[in-house]
């Protein structure tokens, strides 16, 4: 409107100057008509009708149907927030699968019946096995040529503990459209995919939260980067690399490329650890990687409660610990170099502007991962923004950027499978002997006593947003209340 306003403007100053005054009006009428063409042509966009789910024959139709719903992105950022939805309630019908949350939509009952009914999905997914087989052997291809070129080893890192959550109809389907998007990511590039269950790892006595430490730790000696994304994560453009990543990160000055050991992007007040990516193998880097993890897992009091629930679980230790809380070598602001920040859009974005927070919403140019955090808890008016549609809707957008048009066949399908390996057999069999994972060891001794002497500003009933959505932890950095005994400033950090 804005580009329009002001060609007007131009061509009006330019005819009222060039032109007699008598010539003026057909001017004027050649103006309007070039207005109301331009606006047809590229302001516009016609929704296509809704084809019912039962005529279309094949996944891909389904997805080419979806997919031109996104051929012009929309004027605000993806999708509405549930406070202008609520205050206008005509905002749910630009489209109408948002607003329609329950199990009866026809895309998700057919999504049930093929997870339910053998003898439906058999009628129905007889070429999808097909094609799940051919991927599954070019991703083998791509891999041992990724292994010729000695390009850096990367792996794609998962856990999905199906439990109470993979009864609920509507967060079912999930799983499914997200395994095969990570299945489609690490295909392009090569990287290997490792998704583990509940009998791969144990974190007792700890939520099924702080599994996702046991498993980084797990798998980091065998990589060189492992890459973890929670199962409500997808893979939105996947033509950028985990190398992209690395590459554009933020890194304090002066650091060293050897020096990095830990991405995470950057966002609102506290870091969310649905998306990160961590250091393996043995280099230093890697090794203070697997050390930052132990104190983390081993951070006192983090997984009991009230301190679990009001500081959302294992992300409270892990702002604690890179937030200075004790001071260390972990600290964000350290000059190690082992830290870097990665840019929000790309690294792990949101699809919906709910949180009192700011969030980055994705860009289908510029994100890598699009997080639908809090997915299996989405209630009310937000489960239109970040429920089952909602998820299916991305993850047919994300499709759009697979290497072919067959491989989105599979989605609906569901080829999930709550343990999943595509790597070498020899690292899958050293990275066998203990089953289930272990807990990581307890940190080094001196980390041990920093940590007991740490002092965060917990989270509780009486103050459940003191930090993360009122403050940023730095606000409390320097307050006596939240320094222990032997807190270093910032001037006397260890290297």
């Amino acid at each position: 409107n804005s580009f329009c306003t002001l060609l007007g403007e131009f061509l009006g100053a330019f005819f009222v100057r060039a032109m007699p005054r008598q010539r003026l009006w057909p001017a004027g009428l050649v103006l309007v008509f070039a207005g109301i063409v331009f606006y047809t042509l590229f302001a516009t966009q016609k929704r296509p009708a809704d084809v019912p789910v039962d005529g279309i024959a094949t996944t891909a139709e389904r997805h080419r149907v979806h997919s031109k719903r996104f051929a012009m992105p929309p004027r605000r950022p993806w999708l509405p927030s549930a406070a202008e939805a609520t205050e206008d309630p005509a905002q749910t019908a630009l489209d109408p699968d948002l607003a329609n949350v329950t199990v009866h939509h026809p895309a998700l009952q057919r999504a049930l019946r093929l997870l339910d009914d053998a003898a439906f999905r058999r009628d129905h997914c007889g070429g999808d096995g097909a094609v799940a087989r051919r991927v599954a052997a070019d991703h083998a291809h791509r891999a041992a040529e990724r292994a010729a070129h000695q390009r850096p080893r990367i792996a794609i890192l998962t856990y999905y503990a199906s439990g109470a959550n993979f009864t609920d109809p509507t967060v079912r389907t999930m799983p499914c459209e997200s395994q095969w998007n990570h299945v489609q990511y690490a295909r392009r590039h090569g990287y290997d995919l490792l998704w583990d269950g509940p009998g791969d790892v144990s974190a007792p006595g700890k939520s099924a939260h702080w599994n996702k430490i046991v498993s980084l730790h797990r798998w980091l000696p065998h990589y060189d980067w492992v890459l973890w994304v929670d199962a409500d994560a997808l893979f939105l453009n996947q033509s950028i690399t985990v190398e992209d990543i690395i590459a554009m990160t933020k890194r304090r000055p002066g650091a060293r490329e050897d020096d990095l050991g830990f991405i995470i992007a950057a966002e609102g007040n506290m870091y969310n650890t649905g998306v990160l990516l961590v250091r393996g193998g043995e280099s230093a880097a890697a090794k203070r990687s697997l050390e930052f993890l132990r104190a983390v897992y081993h951070y006192p009091n983090a997984s009991r409660e009230p301190h679990s629930i009001f500081n959302w679980n294992d992300q409270g230790a892990f702002n604690f610990v890179l937030y200075g809380f004790p001071a260390t070598e972990f600290w964000r602001k350290n000059k190690s170099g082992w830290f870097g920040e990665a840019p929000g859009e790309v690294f792990n974005a949101k699809p919906y502007s709910a949180y009192a927070v700011s969030l980055v919403p994705p860009r289908p140019d510029k994100t890598l991962v699009v997080h639908f955090a809090t997915f299996a808890q989405s209630r009310h008016a937000l489960k239109r923004f970040f429920g089952p549609m909602a998820f299916t809707r991305m993850a047919d957008r994300a499709a759009l950027h697979f290497p072919d048009e067959a491989s989105a066949a599979v989605q609906p399908c569901c080829v999930f499978q709550p343990t999943l390996r595509v790597a070498p057999p020899e690292l899958l069999a050293r990275a066998r002997a203990a089953m289930p994972a272990p807990p990581p060891p307890l940190p080094s001794d001196r980390l041990q006593t920093l940590l007991r002497e740490a002092r965060p500003p917990w989270n509780d009933a009486a103050e459940p947003y003191r930090w993360g959505i009122a403050k940023n932890l730095d606000h409390f950095r320097h307050a006596p209340a939240f320094m222990g005994p032997r807190q270093q400033r910032r001037d006397r950090l260890p290297p």
